[in-house]
């Protein structure tokens, strides 16, 4: 690991604790959970996250 990228980590975990806090939020819940409802991905089905936060809220 080199020095430069040292001091990102801990703004790598503020960021993460911050997207987790975000997830939290009722707002947050209900647009992910109508985002699921227009993807219409059903059992079986597969798509790609990206961008989405610390991936955490995926359901299963």
């Amino acid at each position: 690991m080199t020095q430069e990228t040292e001091p990102a980590r801990p703004a790598t975990n503020d960021l993460v604790t911050l997207l987790d806090a975000a997830d939290r939020l009722p707002a947050v819940r209900a647009l992910r959970a109508r985002s699921y409802d227009l993807l219409d991905a059903g059992p079986g089905a597969r798509a790609v996250d990206v961008g989405c936060g610390a991936g955490r809220p995926w359901p299963n």
